[in-house]
């Protein structure tokens, strides 16, 4: 391979990964201001002074621009529960703060989802990071006393009180605030260790 080509591949990819990142930040930006279900592929090309054909050669479809953006969003949670789980705190104590932050994570991008996972059903079920998110809260159970053979339930009964949906319809049908949705979880826990 010649110097000439090595050099505008580097800058072939160097390209790709800037066009990939604007296009994650510009949609951020029209989804915050306009809602996820208004926009367009066509707005975000547009918006972020890109051809449609750069746009969709990263992302086919806008579902597939959601679960990035969502996988995007979600790394530096990740990387705090991870973090957390090594740290040898409490199993109790790492429940509780697992339900803040993922609540918080939940809140935070919570149009986003449940947009992601209207496009397809059990997607938020399925998804990489809620997948590991179960597995952690199981695990944390097992930790903080619960039955093995419950804790996994007890799993599932937590991860779909953070589940988008339910969390919009929480919120936006049966009008409860975010204090005692937060509040509810916490008790949530405590019970099912009792």
């Amino acid at each position: 391979m010649s110097e000439v080509t090595a050099t505008n591949e580097r800058k072939s990819r160097s390209d790709a990964l800037r066009n990939h990142e604007l296009i994650l930040q510009t949609a951020r930006r029209l989804f915050d201001a306009d809602g996820v279900g208004s926009v367009t592929m066509s707005a975000i090309a547009e918006a972020a002074q890109i051809g449609k054909g750069t746009l969709y050669r990263h992302f086919p479809d806008k579902s597939e621009l959601l679960f990035a953006l969502i996988q995007h969003e979600s790394q530096s949670l990740d990387a705090a529960v991870s973090e957390r789980i090594q740290s040898g705190e409490p199993a109790v104590d790492t429940l509780h703060w697992f339900v803040d932050q993922a609540l918080d994570y939940a809140l935070r991008n919570n149009s986003l989802l449940c947009e992601a996972t209207n496009h397809a059903a059990g997607a938020s079920l399925r998804h990489q990071s809620r997948v590991w998110w179960r597995d952690i809260l199981s695990c944390e159970f097992v930790a903080a006393g619960v039955a093995p053979d419950e804790a996994s339930y007890a799993a599932d009964t937590v991860y779909m009180m953070l589940d988008a949906h339910t969390l919009y319809f929480q919120l936006n049908q049966l009008g409860y605030d975010v204090a005692s949705i937060r509040r509810n979880l916490h008790t949530l826990i405590d019970r099912i260790r009792a």
